[in-house]
């Protein structure tokens, strides 16, 4: 499966050792639009990055991405979770910082400040310092 959409919230690293070695992953909200019966809804979807996949990728908030992913589901003490476990990324041409900066609204001042000084006469100034 796979969608695309903003990061909008980076959760902390865990990371522990099992029998088959030291194991990391990290999760990560993704908000998404769906279009159905002719109306758009934001959607939110929390997916996990694991192991090395997590210095790969380079996920950060503010990222338009496209997410591959496997959805699974397991019991553990007579309950069922669902995983969406990412597999590939692809990310927009534009990163977060550079989403900041062209987000950013450029100041363009109406009055520039500066003023007519009268032309000086002698070196002399008149501060007292």
């Amino acid at each position: 499966m796979e969608l695309t959409g903003i990061i909008k919230e980076a959760m902390p690293e865990i990371s522990g050792e099992s029998a088959n070695g030291v194991w990391r992953r990290k999760d990560y909200l993704i908000e998404y639009t769906e279009n159905l019966d002719d109306k758009t809804y934001s959607r939110k979807l929390v997916f996990t990055v694991s192991n090395d996949n997590i210095d790969n990728f380079k996920l950060a908030i503010g990222d338009t991405v496209t997410v591959e992913f496997d959805i699974d589901s397991h019991e553990y003490q007579g309950r069922w979770f669902n995983s969406v476990k990412v597999y590939k990324v692809s990310t927009a041409v534009l990163k977060a910082d550079e989403n900041k900066q062209q987000n950013t609204p450029q100041v363009i001042p109406t009055d520039t400040g500066y003023f007519d000084a009268p032309d000086k006469q002698d070196d002399q100034d008149d501060l007292p310092f």
